[in-house]
């Protein structure tokens, strides 16, 4: 679904409700992650520390809150919302 920095930890939510959080530090993040997600065209890197998976994406409201077709709500920055919809439209 979505990867962020949680404390010193990155942490993979995934679809079925389960989290894996990595001792990774946060300066390493996006190189962690990229390795690993950002290759694929479907994940998306917010900065400073997110990236989500546009495949399973159901809505981003006028709250700037994106709603996950498993019924999880994420709060972004209008900025990030932007980005979002741009690459959505592509």
């Amino acid at each position: 679904m979505y990867v962020n920095i949680e404390g010193r930890s990155i942490c993979y939510h995934l679809a079925d409700g389960c989290d894996i959080r990595t001792n990774a530090l946060r300066k390493s993040f996006k190189e962690t992650v990229n390795k690993n997600l950002l290759t694929n065209n479907t994940f998306l890197f917010l900065e400073p520390a997110l990236i989500i998976n546009l495949e399973k994406i159901v809505t981003i409201n006028k709250d700037d809150m994106i709603e996950f077709d498993n019924g999880v709500f994420y709060p972004v920055s209008k900025v990030q919302r932007e980005k979002i919809l741009k690459r959505i439209l592509e």
